[in-house]
Formats: C-alpha cells, sequence, structure tokens
C-alpha cells in the first residue's frame, strides 16, 4: 500500500483591489478558490504522480481549493474522491484571514505564547496543531484500513495537516512541524506502517 499526501495548489489570495498584497496571511480555513497557478501547478502534479502511481481513491479536505485540486486530479486517474473534513486545514479562530502584522499587534502576547507551545497551543475560537493530528490520523487510519493491501491512496489537504501528520510519521514533537516544507502542488509518500 502506498499512501500519498499531496498539498494543494496555490489558492487565490485575491483582495482589496484585487491584487495579492504579498503580506503573509493567516489563512486556515479561510475558504478560497484555486488561482490559476495553482490549477497548472496541480496539473503538473498529475502528471508527475502518474508517472510511478495511480491512486485508486483520493481522499479531499472540503475546502474548495482541495476540492478544485481533487477535480483536477481526478480525470488523470479515474478514481473516486471522497471529502473529509478531517483533512481540513487548521482552524485559526480569531486570527483566521488576519495578517500575521494584524495578529502580532492584536495579539502580541498570544502570538509569543504559541511560537513556544506550537503543538498545543490554541488560537481562542480555533485549534491547536495537535487536535490536526489527531483528526487527520485517525482518517488515514481508517482510509488506509478500507483499502486493499496493493491500493494506492492519495490525500489532497493543506501543509498544516501534512506537516503534522510529518511529526507523527517520524515520532517528532510538533515542535518540529514548521521544519517539514512542501511547495503547492507537490506531493510525498509516506509509510503505511506508521498509521
Amino acid at each position: 500500500m502506498k499512501l500519498i499526501f499531496m498539498r494543494h495548489g496555490i489558492p487565490d489570495f485575491m483582495y482589496g483591489n484585487g491584487k495579492y498584497s504579498g503580506q503573509a496571511k493567516c489563512v486556515g480555513q479561510t475558504n478560497y478558490p484555486l488561482s490559476t497557478a495553482g490549477c497548472r501547478q496541480i496539473e503538473r502534479g498529475a502528471l508527475a504522480l502518474k508517472e510511478n502511481n495511480i491512486p485508486q481513491v483520493i481522499y479531499s479536505s472540503p475546502l474548495l481549493r482541495c476540492v478544485q485540486s481533487s477535480c483536477i486530479l481526478r480525470p488523470y486517474f479515474d478514481c473516486g474522491i471522497y471529502f473529509a473534513e478531517d483533512l481540513a486545514e487548521i482552524h485559526m479562530g480569531e486570527w483566521e484571514n488576519l495578517l500575521f502584522s494584524q495578529i502580532k499587534a492584536r495579539y502580541p502576547q498570544e502570538y509569543h505564547r504559541r511560537g513556544y507551545a506550537m503543538g498545543d497551543y490554541c488560537v481562542p475560537g480555533g485549534e491547536s496543531f495537535l487536535e490536526v493530528q489527531t483528526r487527520a490520523a485517525a482518517l488515514v487510519r481508517q482510509a488506509a484500513a478500507d483499502a486493499a493491501a496493493d491500493d494506492t491512496i492519495l490525500f489532497v489537504t493543506h501543509i498544516g495537516v501534512i506537516r503534522s501528520l510529518l511529526c507523527l510519521c517520524e515520532d517528532r514533537p510538533l515542535a518540529h512541524l514548521f521544519e517539514y516544507s512542501l511547495d503547492y502542488g507537490e506531493y510525498l509518500e509516506v509509510s503505511p506502517s506508521v498509521f
């Protein structure tokens, strides 16, 4: 069995005058669609993936950027798509959709605390990376249990989910999650034995 995690394509972060400001924003579960560049990233990812892996099923976050990514992928593999809330990005509560400069100004103590307890800290009204890891790992375990031994399962999800699962795969504390990176539209394979 192969488990493959793919990050959605770059979302359309257009706001204000219709141009991306270039400032870092706390997106979380804000439901942005894919950008044109994001669609191309997923098409390139599909072609690369198709060379060595043909998934029998796709599990996707229900957020629009993942739904659209999965719908681009599906014709390449002719398989079913299941949309799963447990693959949604971390919910950032009161920080959702704010610029990081705004978060630092409005919530300086909370921002500082989160930096020292990345895995366990829960933004007011949101969730922690530990909660993300727990819900996503349960979904991956169930998907693997439902699959045949020689199946390939593709999970289309978000960087926060992928990072939290990589910490679990490598038995590392969530304090290390920002040491992992995966560009938009890229994928990686993980061992099913962890789940």
